[in-house]
Formats: C-alpha cells, structure tokens, sequence
C-alpha cells in the first residue's frame, strides 16, 4: 500500500481555518459517523485534518480511488 494512502495530511501554513465548520465537527463528535461532503478541491481533507489536530482526535485515515 502507497504510505500517502494511509497518513494523515499535513496542514498546510496558508491553510484557511474554518471556525464554524471546525464547530461543526467538535458538535458531531458524539456520532457514530459524520460524512463531509463537497465538490472537488473545497477543503474537506483539510478540514477534517484540521479538527483531527485541533480535537486531539484518534483517527485512522485511508484514501480511496478508483484502482
């Protein structure tokens, strides 16, 4: 398996914060699962490494395609 395919991202330092989304997040931690979607290219990586990081959260990350 690719190692890219299972760490997760790091944050970039330009990375725009999402407070509110972040919020949104910290909000559904009591879930079971809690789905991000969006288009292409919106942030969701980033968004769920930065609540990963800010919540201190136990995370296991994979990133899926197509092969």
């Amino acid at each position: 398996m690719i190692e890219t395919k299972i760490q997760i991202p790091a944050i970039k330092k330009d990375a725009i914060i999402r407070g509110r989304l972040l919020e949104v997040v910290r909000k559904s931690l009591d879930r079971r699962v809690l789905a991000v979607v969006a288009g292409a290219g919106a942030g969701k990586t980033t968004l769920l490494a930065q609540a990963i990081a800010r919540f201190r959260l136990p995370a296991v990350y994979i990133s899926l395609d197509r092969s």
